[in-house]
C-alpha cells in the first residue's frame, strides 16, 4: 500500500488533477485493501471484489502515467477522473466488507 501511494501521490502535480483527490484515493485505496485483507477476520476468505481493485487501480494509473510521460497534456474533463476513482474505490471497499460478512454469516448477498 505504501508503495500504491508513492505511486500515485505524484499525479497531485499533474494538471488538471487535484491534489485533494489524489490524496482521497489514496486513502480510500489503502481503506479498500485493509477491508479485503480483513475478511479472514470474520471468517470470510480474502476479498478481491471490485469495481477498482488493485490491479484495476494499476491499470488506470499506469495508462496515465504512460500519457503523461509521452508529454500529452490530459483535456479539462479529466479534472473529473480522480473523484470519480474515488467513488468507485469506496464502491469496492463497501462491496468487499457486505461480501466478506455475508460470506461469513453463510448467505449470499450477490442477488440483491
Amino acid at each position: 500500500m505504501v508503495s500504491d501511494a508513492a505511486l500515485y501521490l505524484p499525479f497531485a502535480l499533474v494538471l488538471p488533477f487535484s491534489g485533494f483527490w489524489v490524496g482521497t484515493v489514496i486513502v480510500l485505496a489503502g481503506l479498500s485493501e485493509f477491508a479485503g485483507a480483513l475478511g479472514p477476520t470474520v471468517g470470510a476468505s480474502r476479498r478481491y471484489d471490485g469495481p477498482l481493485g488493485k490491479s484495476d487501480r494499476a491499470f488506470v494509473f499506469g495508462a496515465l502515467g504512460l500519457y503523461v510521460a509521452l508529454g500529452w497534456p490530459l483535456p479539462g474533463w479529466t479534472a473529473w477522473l480522480m473523484p470519480l476513482l474515488a467513488v468507485l474505490v469506496a464502491w469496492t471497499t463497501v462491496n468487499r466488507i457486505r461480501r466478506a460478512l455475508a460470506e461469513a454469516a453463510g448467505g449470499s448477498i450477490a442477488s440483491k
